[in-house]
């Protein structure tokens, strides 16, 4: 190959993707003391449940939140980082 023609290496693209996956767990006793610090006076003996809706095997069901039963939050950030590079051969 002539010394006067250059190559052109095209540009490598790397992308770095991180999914970190976050679990809250509140009890009972925690998410009454969340309410009552919103203001609402909510005596600990309270009854705190998720209604289950309609057309399931659990339906109109309420699932209480007590003692060892946690209400869990679950959600994930996703973050990716793209950087272009030149390759130089």
């Amino acid at each position: 190959m002539p010394a006067d023609i250059m190559v052109s290496l095209p540009k490598v693209e790397t992308i770095t993707e991180t999914t970190t996956t976050h679990l809250l767990k509140l009890g009972h006793v925690t998410l009454v003391d969340i309410l009552r610090k919103a203001g609402y006076e909510i005596p600990i003996t309270a009854e705190i449940f998720v209604e289950i809706p309609r057309g399931g095997d659990y339906s109109g069901e309420e699932l209480k939140i007590h003692g060892d039963m946690p209400l869990c939050v679950r959600w994930e950030v996703r973050t990716i980082d793209t950087n272009a590079e030149d390759r130089d051969g």
